[in-house]
């Protein structure tokens, strides 16, 4: 059974409890629902998570700054453990391809993956045999070529942990041109989470407006923040497409990738994140988000009636067992080539990210009648 305007109805009244639009904004039934599960996932799920990136990438560059002040085994450690953080605080929300993050290519600039090329490696090591010290001035790196600029190229010049040593970051008189590269691609990173943190909730026309009423907030033509919304339902139709693109990154390139198609053909080197071994880990991260979206917003509707409540009951037990067996699982096992056993158990996995994608698509969207649109990655 479809969900319908009464359902959507009792949950805005539920939502609008802990949520009261702005001044001057009025909606009745549907309308007014989609706006409070829009207002539900934007407080609760968007705009933390781009604070907590903010604040992980601003705690990496000022430890980065540090290493090439002084660089010791402890600094370095501690280099690595923020980057970590960053990555972590990344994989929580880098789901959301839409908005601020789009301005200026920065969701590529945050992380250049896949990288199917080897381009980010092949330009890291013509920047590091050129030392050419222009990219290191202030937004300079922001100019370059995107495979540089990010949590990718970084990983690269700080991993794998037993290949680069203290002694590639010089020392505290003369810091090494991979020490300072590090520190300006760290600022870089800092520099852009700062920046879409802003977009979000502190300009005179913050994206969160945008979203919570399409219809008054506008904005200049030609803006390119985002797609522009005509109403409140297709901002949830938005929300619905990032929940779904998340399955498939995680299927058909997080997992697929590495796995191959036998044991035999498994490649380790597909991972994401494979120099700081945490390409499981990254997984993990990325279940944990989708789960934590979905239950902040379309749950809510889901649960209000017996026969959409089974859907509901379906998709939580799926995403829920996810999360537990790949939290289940050692963060490196997709580090490397895995044994009879631990394939099978990561194929385990696959299945119910499998079947996560499958019911985050089109079945969820015909019941929330919703439509998923293009998904970017279709085509690559």
């Amino acid at each position: 059974m479809a969900t319908n305007r009464s359902q959507i109805h009792r949950v805005a009244i539920a939502l609008l409890a802990l949520a009261v639009p702005a001044p001057g904004w009025s909606a009745s039934g549907a309308d007014l629902g989609w706006w409070a599960i829009n207002r539900a996932v934007v407080e609760g799920h968007i705009v933390p998570r781009y604070q907590l990136l903010a604040q992980s990438t601003q705690a990496l560059d000022a430890q980065l700054q540090r290493l090439c002040g002084g660089p010791t085994e402890v600094v370095l450690g501690m280099v690595r453990s923020r980057f970590v953080s960053a990555i972590d605080a990344w994989n929580g929300i880098s789901h959301v391809r839409f908005g601020p993050v789009e301005t200026d290519q920065r969701w590529y600039r945050f992380q250049f993956w896949p990288d199917k090329r080897g381009t980010g490696q092949r330009q890291l090591r013509q920047l590091l045999a050129d030392q050419d010290k222009s990219v290191l001035e202030p937004r300079a790196l922001a100019r370059q070529s995107v495979a540089v600029q990010g949590l990718s190229a970084l990983e690269m010049l700080l991993f794998p942990a037993d290949e680069v040593e203290v002694m590639d970051f010089g020392t505290a008189d003369s810091p090494s041109y991979r020490c300072l590269l590090a520190a300006a691609i760290g600022r870089n990173i800092a520099e852009m989470a700062d920046a879409v943190q802003s977009d979000w909730t502190q300009v005179d026309r913050p994206y969160r407006d945008l979203l919570l009423d399409p219809q008054r907030a506008g904005r200049p033509s030609g803006d390119p923040a985002g797609p522009q919304f005509a109403d409140s339902r297709s901002v949830s139709g938005e929300l619905l497409r990032s929940l779904n693109t998340a399955a498939q990154v995680i299927l058909d390139l997080k997992l697929a990738e590495p796995l191959g198609p036998s044991l035999e053909a498994a490649n380790p080197r597909k991972a994401e994140s494979w120099r700081s071994r945490r390409s499981l880990a990254n997984v993990c991260t990325n279940l944990d988000a989708m789960e934590h979206l979905y239950d902040t917003g379309f749950a809510l509707l889901l649960r209000e009636s017996e026969e959409s409540a089974q859907m509901d009951r379906d998709l939580t037990r799926d995403l829920t067992e996810a999360v537990s067996t790949c939290l289940r699982m050692p963060p490196t096992l997709l580090d490397d080539r895995p044994s009879p056993e631990q394939r099978q158990a990561l194929e385990g996995l696959r299945r119910l990210a499998a079947s996560v994608r499958t019911r985050t698509g089109a079945p969820l969207a015909d019941e929330l009648h919703l439509s998923l649109g293009f998904n970017s990655l279709d085509g690559d």
